[in-house]
């Protein structure tokens, strides 16, 4: 997702797990690669790896994924924060709303 954003596309996606917010989602992805590599380590026979570089390719190309998914998601929260720290208190939760529908940003909140 985040690469095709990038590359001046537009795709949004969605997960259930995104309402976990940004700290609690880069504990659970990089858990949840954690766990699926040493799957694969304790494996390595059982799979084909030419395609992937082996467990090791697989796991740049893994790590690499989840980063990018991570720094798309803070990136948005940030182009968020400074849109809206321009505007004066009553807009804001408006503007808000609409960011997050914008940024297909599924929870969003607004401290003051």
């Amino acid at each position: 997702m985040a690469e095709i954003c990038a590359a001046g596309g537009d795709a949004i996606a969605v997960d259930p797990l995104y309402a976990l917010g940004g700290g609690d989602l880069r504990e659970r992805v990089l858990a949840d690669l954690d766990r699926s590599l040493a799957h694969f380590h304790s494996r390595d026979l059982d799979y084909d790896w030419d395609v992937r570089g082996g467990v090791v390719g697989h796991e740049s190309v893994r790590r690499t994924a989840a980063e990018s998914m991570l720094a798309d998601l803070s990136e948005k929260g940030r182009t968020m924060a400074v849109e809206l720290s321009d505007l004066r208190e009553a807009p804001r939760r408006s503007a808000l709303l609409r960011l997050r529908e914008e940024r297909g940003v599924q929870s969003a909140a607004l401290f003051s």
